[in-house]
């Protein structure tokens, strides 16, 4: 396909886009519809910004915008990495593809680098790993100065993980954004480059089509421009659109092919083939089709070309065989695939992969079974693989997959196309949805309109509106009927709407959706009626939500200004930015029309100003003045907006607040005429007050400019009020300037002609006596002014310059080695410019000037010189070790720097330092940590090692006193916090131990943390350190004090402090004695949750997820629910101890989902349990359970695949639940075979004859439960084993086990499906088992033994997982009414074979909650 090069968009995640009722983006064609999306930028406006996640939908143009701005950035002379995340199959070829190459180099010598990272949602590794090798990544580079990053992904799989990661990297630098839909003129410009000649005919085709939200993607466009070029029509319904796009593409490659004399295959051959290698890859899991030799293709993910040859397929009723030729063929000369890779092709997109796989199992006439095999999940056959939506959404027009799906994953069912399915389709279709919806596993609809609009149906109003007035029902069931009503047939239910929004008893979220959706109505007055609700209490819209509603529905086409203007009132929850706060900042005056521009400035008027005036507000101000600006020449404005800007002046407000609108504003500024017009209407309207016109001045952007002042001075010979003429000499007199000559003499000429301006001017143009208190003022002004003028380029160079001054010191130094030590690393931090000495306290004198310009013999003196003042100097610790300012303290400091020289550049002189040295130098090495901030830290904690190494029991003394004048100074600053800290937190020294830690260090830490005295400060960093450490004396001391709370208040206190600690770095082991104390002593807990948070108010999620398992994170946020409940209409601060709580109880879920296991979908199935209302929680609970389904999706092989195929008795076993569905289907053709037209039924009855002669009769009674277990097996081996049924594994039938009457031990039916893996070991045996029981429907316990035998005895002793609960269903009236069984088998079984099945079905889901796993069958058994 050719590649169209449009202007693409985007937005941030957090703006909303306005597109027209097509779905196209609406771009501003003028002035007064400039604010509609003006959000909206290309990739190049965000250059500046480090970090972009670029997400759109599948074929939305993501990759060929990307090219696009890295084409840009290449040309700019910036280095560049370009991945393709879907070619990379490992970690470690990750990190080489993104981290390696010689691009990086460039990067370390000084150049700007992007990197481009594509096709993340595509790549073969988990998402998450590809998310961790990444930032671990980021992470080791030295910085990430001068480096871009630009990710593009598809937006619905966009990790939570990744995006919180890189938020902490790069903060505010970091942005989410989307690719916004193709404008209306890209979809013209798309279908000319494809070869349409007519682009405004194919554009009224795919309107009438109905197929307009088709043609806002590239790829949409691309496929609908081939159909039109080649038919010059349209389809009517999306399997038409994409089997006419699809067979273009197998076409184009056709044309060039024949006039080559090439082609092998027609069109239609190679859609065929096409529809095998997308079963391959979609059904197979495979990301792409390998070119090369199978032997040299070790990537799994890959579909070896070998594997799609052989058999036949058909086309237009013709059979052929599908060679390698074929294969390639169709590779190669369709618009199909798109290389990837060396030797590696894709789909050149997805959803032609899935139509294609479906198209395949349809033509191929694959029964039900086989296909709810392929498309259930292998360990849950009863929900659908994700990954394979696509494809079960183009199926599901068939009846039996439809009901599947229903079931399986009914948040598809807006996927399909509904215009396939009759009216009595649709109907049940949605109440299959509205069902789903009731029961929590739909929880929102769609944002496409046309999935709703799909939907329509004769019947339709009368099929929602009951749902929609019940208030018994669910909310989300309520809304999704609503939405459907609203969208698919609004006219037939907008007066029930309008009742629903006007009722105030009703539920605020069903009247937010029901005024929301009022906005589409084409009824104006009854919109207008919505207004009615201000006059009732709306105490209950604490977030000014239903407030947004209303007046975006009515506004502007129902309503006037005058209308909704008494109804903007100040928002209740500054910082929620909901709809109304939207309707305030974008829509209100983006709508206004200038008949309503009065109205407007009149309620601006009224405004405080802006330090008091709600943001939203000042915003609306500014906006409505612009506007207003805008329209001066209409009728009527002039006044009104000069009443307002007045009102703004005289509460000495900005201008302009807002960033975006200060660009508009500047651009009118710039404009001289429009400047003048602005100040002729504000001096034709002036108020009082000359001052004034030096605010007008003052205001940015700049109203009056130097170039205005002729013009200025012209208006003085114009009539003009006092007020005006005061303000305009005001105005004037700034511009009197001493630096400009020119204006000042424009100025005194005018003052000539008016005397008033000479007046004005007079203090500033008079004479001044020199003996004056005026010209002495003046004097002291010049002279404070010079002082603070810039330094000329004259300024003296140091004399002698710095290197001789160094060799000067050294040249002394043998007379006073100690002091010249000192004296030269002075110097060394001097340049020829220097006025001052540079950094003192810096430790590493090789980063200094001085010893970057020094030669090596000047150096080599230097070293020496170092060495010998370590051997001769103290530091003379008792000075200033104790001493909050270290007055005294130069010794200890120049000790450091002669450490570290000869650390860094004389490392076998450092290797020899005597221990004597260490003992001297000590306290300097732990007291002087405070001063260097440049010295690296891992460097520092080595040093550290080497101090306790060469002198331990010294180390230790001195860190006890350290640790003393840490807890004296702690002290201190607690009595008076207005004392002066030069001294270092604690953690700076003790967090640099972790390389010399041993038992000793650890002792010492938990005996001064013991001490009665120690501070809380000093107390809380010693447990951290311990904790940090594990060390398990401290750790368990904080349990064992847990789990017997102090009565001591200051005790208590201490523990908390502890337990937050533990809290910090342990949180999996605090937990569990933690939740035991929330109900007992919870203000305790509270406290321990306050001070955790206090020490980290910007915790994120990510950060405690990670060190917690599933169940722990569960227990965590249950805990915080408990004892921080949500208040109602709490507007909590984003640092508070409610807003880390509120966060946490909103990403701690989340973050569970992205694990993307079974666990985490049970953790927060605990938390729905105790919310079971909390929408948001049952989404999470669902994208949990679908990413642990992709997690562990295991596909079939390709081969077993092709099996399938040719015999549509073949089943896959890849897990237990497979092999019960498949024991469920052969039971079924058991069950045929029973009551077939040849029943076999009689061999499981005793047929008895009483009576003579003719009054002979015939009863039955049924032969015992084992006959039929016995049957059973026999037909499961014929059925399962004889015919190889299952195509991937060895199917083994086992009877009964045990000896009779040993309860526990006896199970009728063992089933083993067994393969030899040997792709994971050779030899190795993989065994997938099932357990069945088979009861009588008159046995004792057939109602109970499900739970107590088959669960509780069978599947444990067994360790097998998977039962299955077979009952046998006798009654009939043939049954002998003597039998005492059957008495029993009435009392004890459900009155029909139907209820009877429910009965179990239900039993056996309730029982497989958890492990193990239960399906159950009633088998009617009963005679004709």
């Amino acid at each position: 396909m050719p590649t169209t090069l449009c202007r693409r968009f985007w937005y941030s995640r957090e703006d909303e886009l306005t597109v027209d009722e097509d779905g196209f983006l609406w771009l501003p064609r003028n002035e007064f519809t400039q604010h509609v999306n003006a959000h909206v930028v290309d990739l190049a406006q965000l250059r500046s910004l480090a970090c972009l996640a670029l997400l759109g939908e599948p074929g939305s143009g993501k990759s060929t915008a990307l090219g696009v701005e890295k084409e840009a950035v290449v040309a700019d002379g910036e280095a560049v990495v370009d991945v393709d995340l879907g070619s990379v199959a490992s970690d470690e070829s990750l990190a080489r593809a993104v981290f390696g190459g010689a691009v990086w180099g460039r990067w370390r010598e000084g150049q700007c680098l992007t990197i481009f990272l594509d096709a993340y949602d595509e790549c073969r590794l988990s998402l998450r790993n590809v998310g961790q090798v990444l930032i671990r990544e980021l992470k080791a580079l030295p910085t990430r100065d001068r480096i871009s990053l630009r990710l593009a992904c598809r937006t619905a799989v966009w990790p939570a993980y990744l995006d919180d990661q890189l938020r902490q990297l790069w903060n505010e630098d970091y942005r989410v954004y989307n690719l916004a839909p193709l404008q209306r003129s890209d979809a013209s410009t798309i279908a000319v480059d494809c070869g349409v000649a007519d682009d405004k005919a194919f554009l009224e085709a795919i309107a009438n089509a109905d197929a307009m939200p088709f043609a806002t993607s590239p790829l949409s466009v691309q496929t609908l421009a081939h159909i039109y070029r080649q038919t010059g029509t349209l389809p009517a319904r999306r399997s038409q659109f994409y089997e006419q796009g699809c067979l273009a593409l197998c076409t184009e490659g056709n044309i060039s092919r024949q006039a080559r004399g090439a082609a092998t295959l027609t069109a239609e051959q190679r859609l065929a083939v096409a529809s095998r290698l997308a079963a391959l890859t979609v059904l197979c899991g495979r990301t792409g089709i390998w070119l090369g030799a199978q032997t040299m293709c070790a990537d799994n993910s890959l579909l070896p070309l070998d594997a799609a040859v052989g058999d036949t397929e058909s086309a237009n009723g013709a059979i052929f065989e599908v060679t390698l030729e074929a294969v390639r063929e169709t590779l190669e000369e369709t618009g199909l695939f798109s290389p990837r890779g060396a030797e590696t092709l894709t789909w050149t997109h997805r959803s032609y992969a899935e139509f294609l796989a479906a198209r395949y199992i349809k033509s191929r006439s694959m029964p039900i079974e086989q296909v709810r095999g392929l498309l259930g999940h292998p360990g849950a056959v009863t929900r659908l693989v994700p990954q394979l939506r696509g494809v079960a959404a183009c199926l599901a027009t068939e009846a039996e997959i439809l009901d599947f799906i229903s079931q399986a994953e009914p948040g598809i069912l807006f996927e399909i196309d509904a215009t396939e399915l009759d009216e009595a389709n649709r109907e049940r279709l949605v109440v299959t949805i509205l069902e789903a919806a009731n029961e929590g596993r739909i929880v929102h609809g769609p944002m496409s309109r046309l999935c709703y609009q799909r939907l329509v149906h004769d019947g339709l109003a009368k099929q929602v509106l009951p749902v929609i007035q019940d208030r018994s029902r669910h909310v989300v069931q309520r809304q999704l009927a609503l939405n459907i009503g609203a969208i698919a047939c609004l006219g037939d239910i907008e007066g029930a709407l309008l009742n629903l929004a006007l009722d105030g008893s009703e539920t605020l979220p069903m009247r937010i959706s029901a005024a929301g959706r009022l906005g589409h109505s084409k009824n104006r007055e009854l919109r207008k009626r919505l207004l009615e609700v201000f006059s009732g209490d709306l105490a209950q819209d604490a977030d000014d939500e239903f407030r947004g509603a209303v007046l975006k529905a009515v506004w502007p086409d129902a309503v006037s200004a005058v209308d909704i203007l008494p109804h903007l009132l100040r928002q209740k929850r500054a910082s929620h930015n909901g709809r109304y706060g939207r309707f305030l900042r974008h829509e209100f005056v983006d709508d206004l029309p200038a008949s309503d521009l009065c109205p407007a400035l009149e309620w601006v008027k009224g405004l405080p100003r802006d330090q008091t005036c709600h943001l939203p507000f000042s915003l609306v101000r500014d906006q409505v003045l612009v506007r207003a600006w805008q329209a001066l020449g209409l009728p009527g404005i002039e006044a009104a907006f000069a009443a307002a800007f007045w009102r703004k002046v005289e509460q000495r407000d900005t201008w302009i607040s807002d960033g975006d609108l200060r660009e508009q504003a500047e651009e009118l500024t710039a404009n001289a005429a429009s400047r003048q017009t602005l100040l002729s209407v504000l001096l034709r309207h002036p108020i009082e007050g000359s001052q004034h016109g030096s605010c007008l001045r003052a205001f940015h952007p700049s109203l009056v400019r130097r170039e205005d002042l002729p013009w200025l001075l012209g208006l003085l010979d114009t009539e003009l009020t006092a007020q005006a003429r005061a303000i305009l000499i005001d105005i004037v007199e700034g511009f009197f300037l001493p630096d400009a000559v020119d204006d000042c003499d424009q100025i005194l000429l005018a003052c000539d002609w008016h005397p008033d301006l000479r007046e004005s001017l007079a203090h500033r143009i008079l004479p001044v006596a020199v003996a004056s208190p005026e010209a002495e003022r003046m004097r002291k002004y010049y002279k404070a002014s010079q002082e603070w003028q810039p330094s000329g380029q004259g300024q003296e160079r140091l004399d002698p310059p710095p290197r001789e001054r160094v060799l000067d010191v050294l040249a002394h130094a043998q007379q006073h080695p100690t002091k010249a030590w000192i004296h030269v690393t002075y110097e060394l931090t001097l340049t020829p410019d220097s006025t001052y000495y540079g950094n003192i306290v810096a430790y590493d004198l090789s980063s200094q000037s001085g010893w970057r310009e020094a030669d090596d013999s000047t150096r080599e003196r230097l070293v020496q010189l170092a060495d010998v003042y370590l051997r001769r100097a103290t530091p003379l610790a008792d000075a200033w070790f104790d001493k909050p300012d270290h007055t005294g303290g130069d010794y200890a400091i120049a000790g450091m720097k002669a450490i570290w020289l000869l650390r860094r550049q004389a490392p076998d002189q450092f290797a020899i330092i005597g221990a004597e040295t260490w003992k001297t130098w000590m306290p300097a090495i732990l007291g002087c940590q405070a001063f260097d901030s440049e010295t690296d830290d891992a460097d520092t904690t080595s040093l550290i090692s080497d101090a306790y190494r060469a002198a331990s029991g010294c180390f230790r003394g001195w860190l006890e006193r350290w640790l003393v004048r840490e807890n004296t100074w702690a002290s201190q600053q607690t009595q008076d916090d207005d004392q002066p800290r030069f001294h270092i937190l604690p953690d700076d020294l003790l967090s640099k131990l972790s390389a010399c830690w041993d038992s000793d260090i650890a002792e010492l830490l938990r005996w001064f943390a013991s001490r009665p005295d120690v501070t809380d400060v000093v107390y809380a960093t010693i447990l951290d350190q311990l904790i940090k450490q594990g060390d398990p004396a401290a750790i368990s001391d904080i349990r064992d004090q847990l789990a017997a709370l102090p009565d001591d208040p200051a005790a208590t206190r201490r523990l908390t402090i502890a337990a937050s600690r533990l809290l910090a770095y342990l949180p999996g082991t605090l937990l569990p004695d933690l939740r035991p104390l929330e109900r007992i002593d919870d203000d305790f807990c509270r406290t321990v949750l306050q001070l955790w948070a206090e020490d980290r108010p910007l915790a994120v999620a990510s950060e405690l997820a990670r060190m917690l398992s599933e169940d722990d994170c569960a227990d965590f946020c249950l805990m915080l629910h408990y004892l921080f409940p949500a208040e109602p209409n709490e507007d909590d601060e984003y640092l508070s101890l409610r807003g880390v709580v509120a966060r946490l109880v909103q990403e701690l879920p989340d973050h569970l989902a992205s694990r993307g296991t079974f666990a985490a979908v049970a953790a927060i199935d605990r938390i729905l349990a105790e919310f079971p209302n909390n929408l948001s929680l049952r989404a999470v609970r669902l994208r949990a359970e679908r990413l642990a389904l992709e997690a562990t999706w295991a596909p079939p092989d390709p081969g077993d695949l092709l099996c399938l195929v040719r015999d549509s008795r073949k089943r896959l076993v890849r897990g237990g639940d497979e092999l019960l569905a498949i024991l469920k289907e052969s039971i079924r053709r058991f069950e045929a075979e029973l009551q077939g037209e040849t029943p076999l039924s009689f061999t499981l009855w005793n047929e008895q004859r009483a009576g003579r002669g003719k009054q002979k009769a015939t009863t039955f009674r049924p032969k015992e439960e084992e006959r039929l277990s016995d049957l059973l097996r026999g037909h499961l081996v014929r059925d399962l084993v004889e015919r190889a049924v299952v195509v991937n594994r060895e199917v083994q039938i086992r009877p009964r086990q045990g000896k009779q009457g040993s309860p526990g031990e006896i199970t009728d039916i063992h089933i083993d499906a067994v393969t030899r893996d040997t792709d994971r070991m050779p030899g190795a045996v993989d065994i997938v088992q099932a357990i069945a029981e088979v009861k009588g429907c008159w046995n004792n316990d057939v109602t109970t033994a499900m739970k107590d035998q088959l669960r509780d005895r069978y599947l444990r002793d067994n360790n097998c997982q998977h039962g299955l609960y077979v009952v046998g269903w006798f009654l009939c009236d043939q049954w002998d009414e003597n039998d005492y069984r059957k008495a029993e088998a009435v009392r004890r079984m459900p009155p029909s074979l139907e209820e009877a099945r429910a009965f179990f079905d239900k039993q056996a889901a309730e029982l497989s909650r958890d492990d193990p796993v239960i399906g159950s069958y009633v088998i009617h058994c009963s005679l004709r």
